[in-house]
């Protein structure tokens, strides 16, 4: 895909170019890319690179794209949407003048009907957000060079598990996301008992001690 970029001229060229890559790595993933647009409160675009919705018709997971304006690795929060990404309809000026993390908490995750989550990709990355996590900042981010160019197979396998459609956005039951963070809370609030309990039997045995020593 890099060697591909490298060829293409301008930024429009640029994005359909990489699509293509992403249309099966995404399709790997069990989603699809669907490029459109999707009118906000307030008159606002928000470019769509793809979107799964619930049974009800809600958004359930947004798919986003943004564009380095070099061949230099950027974190796709920081970078802003472009007008390439506008084609129908063609009209850029109603475009969030922001970043995407300004975007993300000001218009996606504040909207009347807001995605549960959201893939963010540029080039380089992919950043899974969780609007209930997003007030802390906490998301998955996946460096793909570093993955696809690792000798471990499980990076690979990892990536796929936590990005795959079924762990995310499955039809039926609890996400896999869901059910790893939960058992990760018990794993904390386990170690956090055994901690509090070892701490105080300590303080007891070092108190006897020193009774001990005194007598």
């Amino acid at each position: 895909m890099t060697r591909e970029l490298g060829r293409a001229s301008g930024a429009a060229a640029r994005l359909e170019c990489r699509r293509e890559w992403f249309a099966r790595f995404f399709a790997a993933l069990g989603d699809t890319l669907a490029p459109r647009i999707r009118e906000l409160e307030g008159g606002v675009y928000i470019p769509l690179a793809g979107e799964i919705t619930r049974r009800s018709g809600e958004p359930e997971l947004w798919i986003l794209e943004t564009l380095e304006p070099s061949g230099e690795p950027a974190d796709p929060l920081t970078l802003p949407f472009l007008p390439e990404q506008t084609v129908d309809p063609p009209d850029s000026s109603r475009l969030p003048a922001a970043d995407l993390e300004t975007v993300l908490t000001k218009y996606v995750f504040a909207a009347a009907e807001p995605p549960r989550w959201v893939l963010l990709f540029n080039t380089g990355q992919v950043l899974l957000l969780d609007r209930n996590k997003w007030a802390q900042k906490r998301m998955l981010r996946f460096d793909l060079a570093a993955i696809l160019n690792s000798p471990a197979e499980s990076e690979r396998k990892a990536t796929a598990a936590l990005l795959h459609h079924d762990s995310v956005t499955p039809a039926e039951g609890a996400c896999l996301l869901d059910t790893l963070g939960e058992s990760s809370h018990k794993h904390a609030f386990s170690v956090s008992q055994d901690l509090k309990y070892s701490a105080r039997e300590a303080v007891e045995l070092l108190g006897n001690e020193v009774v001990w020593y005194l007598r």
